[in-house]
């Protein structure tokens, strides 16, 4: 008589296989969310026609200027044809126009012109909601992973990441400044395109510092180099990311030696993203900057008048106040019975908050809707969680102190340009979305680890950020039409 054969019992889930189930769900929720955002931000961009290759009427050069650069470059130059175009801010060196825009954004477009020829469509509204998706992944991936850190077990983890995962998707996504610059305009593409490479390379800076790897350093490099020849703003934020990599690797003498390559990394990081936007600048006006008197808009736009106020500079420290307060002013907006139900009330001389030595009609006006305005939730969130951290009411650690204070640095770098300009405009406030998306990402991680003992009352607290986002996104649709 045979005996019976024993049955195992059922193995029981392992912590480690639910933490790896839930860090599918999360990855799952991270690229829906992308997704989402990708669709919306196309069909704000198309001005809501769904029609990929949409140009406002009248602007057509707006939405191709890149494409036709990307033909020049294939061709070894990086002129651009200006019969009829003159209105398009050419710079015009030896008869020739060039744009002072950056060349990633032609760069990207390569594909489309190999396949399509010099008749490719422009598609600028799916290269601006690529930008925006590329965004909204680095963010979202950066504040699982700080997240993760902070809350290692996934059961303690499942309410904080999805909810506050959400809540950071909405207000740096359609709840952001992203709103008003998901337009299909050249100004706008190159800023989106910086923000987006220079997210990428905060991403991976954020790994590296967590685990040295050299892949991720490299990854850093190439990302900012691609920002700084977007718009050469970023080429600071670089400088700064490479110089704090150095000091890292300085501090870690006492635990490890570093290796030379990752010293060259670091310096590579630091001069190379500046260094080739600088260059683009040199092969296209032979100067390493802008040279305003070759400017084909220079008396159109009165930006003679404008340098003899401020001295003959149309750059500057003397520009600094008088940028911050306004970008940082909390009355841009206006409510009114009719629509559009909300307006900017920034949109002449008369109405920008002057700072000495800024003299009236001393800045170039467009509409403006400030930071504070735009994006206050995250503005909020950065400005008390870095008050928090300074006088250490919350407490990193090491590792991620550091890594916080780096890249939150790196990412205000990326303010000066803007700062020191001589123009007041909403676009502009695209320079200050990495600073509060930063901000923003570690301060609701430390948020999540610290309420979500309290489920309803956490809950509560997400679903007011994301009911703020909605009404911000409502308020900036108000502006997207024109």
């Amino acid at each position: 008589m045979t005996s019976p054969i024993a049955v195992p019992p059922p193995v029981p889930e392992t912590p480690e296989g639910t933490d790896i189930g839930f860090e599918r769900l999360e990855r799952v929720f991270k690229w829906a969310l992308v997704l989402a955002s990708t669709v919306l931000f196309l069909w704000l961009s198309t001005n809501r026609t769904w029609d990929v290759d949409y140009s406002y009427r009248g602007q057509e050069f707006n939405a191709t200027f890149f494409n036709e650069q990307a033909i020049s470059m294939l061709d070894g130059r990086l002129d651009v044809p200006f019969a009829g175009y003159r209105w398009t801010e050419c710079f015009i060196i030896d008869d020739k126009c060039f744009g002072y825009f950056g060349i990633t954004p032609s760069i990207l477009r390569f594909p489309v012109i190999a396949a399509g020829g010099v008749d490719a469509p422009a598609l600028t509204p799916v290269f601006i909601a690529a930008a925006i998706a590329i965004t909204m992944w680095a963010v979202i991936d950066l504040f699982q992973r700080v997240l993760r850190d902070l809350i290692p077990d996934a059961g303690s983890r499942h309410i904080p990441s999805i909810v506050t995962t959400l809540a950071l998707a909405l207000i740096l996504g359609p709840g952001s400044i992203l709103t008003l610059l998901a337009r299909p305009r050249l100004y706008h593409e190159a800023i989106l395109w910086m923000v987006a490479f220079l997210l990428v390379a905060m991403n991976h800076f954020h790994r590296w510092m967590t685990g040295r790897r050299s892949a991720d350093l490299l990854v850093v490099v190439i990302a900012a180099t691609l920002s700084a020849c977007s718009r050469p703003s970023s080429a600071a934020s670089a400088v700064v990311l490479g110089i704090g990599a150095g000091v890292v690797l300085h501090l870690d003498r006492r635990r490890s030696r570093p290796t030379a390559g990752r010293y060259t990394g670091a310096a590579a990081l630091a001069l190379l993203p500046g260094l080739t936007a600088t260059g683009v600048l040199m092969m296209k006006f032979k100067i390493p900057g802008l040279p305003w008197n070759r400017y084909s808009l220079y008396s159109a736009n009165d930006f003679g008048r404008l340098s003899a106020v401020n001295d003959g500079a149309l750059q500057g420290l003397r520009f600094v106040p008088t940028n911050l307060v306004n970008y940082l002013r909390p009355d841009t907006l206006r409510l009114r019975f009719e629509r559009p139900w909300v307006v900017e009330t920034v949109r002449t001389a008369d109405s920008v908050i002057h700072v000495w030595p800024v003299v009236v009609g001393g800045v170039f006006v467009e509409p403006l809707v400030s930071l504070t305005n735009a994006m206050t939730v995250p503005v909020v969130l950065t400005v008390v969680f870095t008050f928090l951290v300074l006088v250490g009411s919350v407490r990193l650690g090491r590792s991620e102190k550091q890594s916080y204070l780096i890249l939150l640095m790196a990412a205000a770098a990326c303010t000066s340009g803007t700062l020191v300009a001589s123009a007041v405009t909403s676009r502009y406030v695209g320079d200050f979305y990495p600073v509060v998306a930063i901000g923003a990402v570690f301060a609701l991680a430390h948020l999540a680890r610290g309420l979500g003992r309290h489920v309803r009352l956490f809950t509560i607290g997400m679903a007011t950020v994301s009911l703020v986002a909605l009404a911000s996104f409502y308020v900036e649709l108000q502006m997207t039409t024109t």
